[in-house]
């Protein structure tokens, strides 16, 4: 922040100092010819009086005193008759102290109209009030009493513009007291106030012809600020912004408010080359439209970069033409002074420097008189010296030289030390990054063999799931072709038998006899063998009702088979009930074959779309291993029909202890 602080002192004076310039984009010639011809043409007098008053302060502006004074007669004849317009008159006669710097009386004549005009009760009065308050704010701060001025601005201004309803003018009002603020140095607050002009100035729906204008200076002096606060990208946000409007009006005197600002944008970036051709172009500007205030303080801008440049001897040539050509305020003289100090010590020339300084403290306040007596006697010191410098100068050089020397070989070691630990730093980072690559392709390898075992368990698993379902295909068609064919034919061969008994034909009763129990026999054979093949309780009556059917079919004297079931539903797909009921009559068959057991227990339960099983016997047991009793195609059968369910198993056994299998299925 140091680095701007001269930058911030320029802003002081230059922030209130543009409040009293009339910025415009264009000629406002053109306006102020139409609004005479409305003078001319009225027949009311009113009107003409109250455009006579808009068009002399507009020909003081321009610095035409005597157009001024002749539309303030004319403006001042004509509100004879009317109260309101004599009364704003008033003011516009103070303007008189304007043209001479008389700015005490030109205050009070502010102070009387104000008095005038607290009766008046609409909105041209309260626009009117607010503009003079306004006013009178810039001239308590150009006498140095901020605190006063902000405080016309905030209590005054600002509560009367809301009355008004008028939110250009608002705007005006709030961006004044931002501006204020950044003059104090308060950037934060400052903020804040440039954030409801912005609103405001964006949201207006009754635009004047100055809104442009009004827009331009919010935009611009805000990214000024933000500069302060070295919000630099936020700050060239609105300078864009601003651009994309003036960009269009190269001649308009805004343009030196935008090169002062874009110049402090460089000059933040230590872009001092661009912050100096920001200054260039402001002054060329400032030259032609013949505005001496703002290029003084684009001059003022030019002699810093130039001091932070080092580059003395143009600053101070500079510093000669602003105070020569400048005219400048008191306020900013001692600105230019104390800058100027800066550069001569810098050249050296103290002796000069003193001679600025005295300036510069005869201009500064009694609060600084001890601090400047100290350095005007440094700045002598530092001249009686000189020249026994000078002379010490020359029997140094041989020892600087030498102590020159030994730098640069200390240099040189540092340089090769350093130069090293790059190199020892980039081999580093080359076998790291070789090393993280074979990590990687490790990892890629790794992750191919893990997705060619994923593909190879999914072909498995399709095979398996078409090896079944062929086997059921086939197994149906057995049935089919068992039950249709040879059962029909063993049923008819039956009848006849009985048939032949009933016509006591030569065939004797006992054969007759042992034929039909052997044929009613085969009979039931078959049909158990075609209910094994295809379960018809299944698809007539459900998984429940086949698995209890199942149970009580493979049951005999030897073995019993109980069976419980919880909570199996309906709503189980034909496919995986077949599935579910392939497993148990394996699980069954292969107890009833190989365990030698007298009782099995078969438990099956679902929840949700999970299906327990639960197959104990009471039979030899055996000795379980994982890798040798799948390969047998009973157990090998079931872990398959298991697999295809997204199902899980596990087998509890012992020798002479039975066995268990636990079975989970997703279904």
């Amino acid at each position: 922040m140091k680095k701007h602080l001269f930058f911030l002192i320029f802003l002081f004076f230059s922030g209130i100092v543009y409040s009293q310039r009339f910025n415009s984009l264009n000629d406002n010639k053109k306006l102020t010819d139409s609004i005479i011809q409305i003078i001319k043409n009225t027949k009311s007098d009113s009107v003409k009086s109250y455009y006579s008053f808009k068009v002399c302060d507009a020909y003081r502006r321009q610095g035409n005193n005597e157009k001024f004074r002749e539309y303030l007669k004319i403006g001042t004849d004509a509100a004879k008759d009317y109260p309101y317009l004599q009364d704003i008159s008033t003011y516009y006669k103070s303007l008189e102290y304007v043209l001479s710097g008389d700015t005490q009386n030109y205050a009070n004549g502010i102070v009387s109209t104000l008095e005038k005009l607290e009766k008046y009760k609409f909105k041209e009065s309260y626009i009117f009030q607010t503009v003079l308050i306004n006013n009178l704010s810039v001239i308590k701060q150009l006498e140095e009493k901020d605190a006063e001025g902000l405080s016309l601005l905030i209590d005054s201004a600002i509560p009367l513009a809301i009355k008004a309803d008028d939110k250009e003018l608002l705007s005006n009002i709030y961006r004044m007291v931002a501006t204020t603020l950044m003059n104090l140095g308060e950037f934060d607050k400052a903020k804040q106030y440039f954030k409801k002009s912005i609103y405001f100035i964006e949201n207006v729906e009754k635009p004047s012809s100055f809104l442009l204008e009004a827009k331009l200076e919010t935009y611009i002096l805000n990214a000024q600020n933000l500069l302060y606060l070295n919000e630099n990208m936020e700050s060239k946000k609105w300078l864009d912004k601003a651009f994309k409007i003036l960009y269009k009006y190269p001649d308009s005197n805004i343009n030196n408010l935008y090169y002062a600002a874009e110049a402090l944008y460089f000059f933040n970036l230590n872009e001092f080359n661009k912050a100096l051709t920001s200054c260039e172009n402001g002054i060329t500007v400032c030259k032609k439209n013949d505005d001496q205030q703002s290029l003084n303080q684009l001059w003022f801008r030019k002699f810093l970069i130039l001091n932070e440049l080092k580059r003395y001897k143009e600053a101070r040539t500079l510093m000669y033409e602003i105070l020569e050509k400048g005219d400048p305020f008191e306020v900013e003289k001692k600105s230019y002074y104390k800058e100027m100090v800066k550069t001569l010590k810098g050249l050296g020339e103290y002796k000069e420097a003193i001679y600025y300084y005295d300036k510069y403290s005869f201009l500064n306040d009694s609060l600084n008189e001890v601090a400047a007596k100290k350095e005007i006697l440094d700045l002598e010191t530092k001249y009686n010296r000189v020249e026994s410098q000078q002379r010490i100068s020359e029997l140094e050089v041989a020892n600087k030289k030498a102590q020159l020397l030994a730098a640069k070989n200390s240099t040189y070691y540092l340089l090769f030390g350093f130069f090293s630990i790059i190199l020892i730093f980039i081999i580093f980072q080359f076998w790291l990054n070789g090393k993280n690559k074979a990590k990687l392709i490790n990892e890629k390898e790794k992750n191919y063999v893990q997705n060619l075992i994923t593909i190879q368990k999914q072909k498995e698993l399709e095979v398996m799931q078409a090896t079944i379902s062929g086997e059921e295909i086939e197994r149906k068609r057995i049935a089919k072709d068992l039950h249709d064919g040879i059962g029909s034919s063993l049923s008819v061969l039956k009848m006849r038998l009985s048939n032949l008994k009933d016509q006591n034909a030569n065939i004797p009763n006992n054969e007759i006899e042992t034929i039909s129990k052997l044929l009613s026999s085969s009979i039931t054979e078959l049909r158990r063998v075609a209910h094994n093949l295809v379960p018809e309780s299944l698809l007539r009556l459900g998984l429940d009702a086949a698995l209890r059917d199942l149970c009580f079919l493979l049951s005999s004297d030897s073995i019993e088979i109980f069976y419980h079931s919880n909570n199996i539903k309906p709503t189980i797909s034909e496919k995986n009930e077949l599935t579910i009921y392939r497993i148990i009559q394996e699980l069954i068959t292969n107890a009833i074959k190989h365990s030698k057991c007298g009782e099995i227990i078969v438990d099956c339960s679902q929840f949700e779309d999970t299906f327990f099983i639960s197959v104990e016997d009471n039979g030899k047991g055996f000795v379980y291993d994982p890798l040798k009793d799948f390969q047998g195609m009973g157990l090998k059968n079931i872990k398959n029909r298991v697999s295809l369910l997204n199902g899980k198993m596990a087998i509890e056994s012992e020798t002479n202890s039975g066995a268990t299998f636990y079975i989970e299925l997703s279904i």
